[in-house]
């Protein structure tokens, strides 16, 4: 079972948004969720480190812009933007378990990620400016 996710991050660029990209790491998993459905019932996704940072890689070299896909992979995640505009991420081998976002949630996850180099394993360890919140 996955270890307890404690300090979830979010980007810098969400100045001060209730609504985000959460993202947390145990050094061996990264957890994925909606800054609004969190702690503790709403829904979370979680992968082996390496398979986060190979969808980190696809990613930061734009094979998930919001504007270019409709539906897609990106390492361990299947990606779909449906007709009411929402990003729907799902595990590729659990795909029972769904985190949305809206637009502006996946653009400002995006630009943190390829402009500001957030959510690296390093950064999720390393940034003091967390949110402490206790999930498992």
């Amino acid at each position: 079972m996955p270890g307890r996710f404690t300090h979830w991050r979010v980007s810098a660029r969400t100045d001060g948004a209730n609504t985000c990209v959460e993202v947390a790491t145990d050094d061996t998993f990264v957890a994925v969720q909606n800054s609004t459905l969190r702690h503790p019932s709403g829904p979370m996704l979680i992968v082996p480190v390496p398979e986060w940072e190979a969808f980190l890689r696809e990613l930061i070299h734009g094979a998930v812009d919001y504007s270019t896909f409709t539906t897609g992979m990106a390492g361990p995640f299947r990606l779909k933007r449906d007709r009411s505009e929402t990003i729907t991420m799902t595990d590729a081998r659990a795909p029972a378990v769904a985190v949305r976002f809206t637009q502006a949630e996946w653009d400002v996850f995006v630009h943190g990620a390829r402009i500001d180099g957030e959510f690296t394993v390093d950064w999720l360890r390393s940034h003091p400016d967390t949110v402490n919140t206790t999930r498992s």
